[in-house]
């Protein structure tokens, strides 16, 4: 099946590394020396967000999320996301044109947001998850967003350790965040909410 690609091509991803090699001398040498690998691997990009991608992505992540034994949000409401005009959608294929890679974002004001991501062994050999990151670094720039958050952290974790490589600095907040994707039904169902509380007492 073929399938469409966008920009950016490898040779910008390799023309903005060398470009911002202020930002990735901050990084530790693996993350420097597997992005400039990732680069060389054959891979081919799509940023393109339509039904073919965004299955692409669904079939990654629960291969991932089977893998590695932990819980997903629903396909509704991962498609209900996808919908929305700011999500941002990465997938790398192979030179069979097979997914191997993938990562779904956010932008909000002023920063790109890795959401949720997931690979496969040929991803994690031929350093996909480098590739994934310079992409969406090279988005964030683009869209000319000041910060690229990595999303959660657990110092405990695989992915932690991975992130913990990159030195940015770690942000704290005061608790989980709702995206509200549907106003009016939102607004009332927290009116209900409140007239509950209010009658129970």
């Amino acid at each position: 099946m073929r399938r469409e690609y966008e920009k950016p091509p490898i040779e910008k991803l390799a023309e903005f590394y060398q470009n911002t090699q202020s930002f990735w001398a901050n990084t530790n040498q693996n993350v420097r020396r597997y992005t400039k690998k990732s680069l060389t691997q054959g891979w081919q990009i799509s940023t393109v967000k339509n039904d073919q991608t965004f299955q692409d992505f669904l079939k990654i992540y629960n291969q991932t999320k089977d893998r590695q034994n932990f819980a997903i949000q629903t396909t509704k409401y991962l498609k209900n996301l996808f919908n929305q005009q700011n999500s941002r959608l990465i997938v790398l294929y192979n030179s069979q044109n097979q997914p191997q890679s993938v990562w779904f974002g956010l932008t909000s004001e002023q920063t790109l947001t890795y959401l949720y991501g997931g690979n496969t062994e040929e991803s994690f050999k031929n350093h996909g998850q480098y590739l994934l990151h310079l992409v969406a670094v090279a988005m964030g720039a683009t869209e000319k967003l000041r910060f690229y958050d990595l999303g959660g952290y657990d110092s405990h974790s695989g992915y932690g350790k991975f992130k913990e490589n990159y030195r940015g600095t770690i942000r704290n907040f005061l608790g989980p965040i709702d995206f509200v994707l549907n106003s009016p039904k939102y607004s009332l169902i927290s009116l209900l909410i409140k007239f509950i509380k209010i009658f129970r007492r």
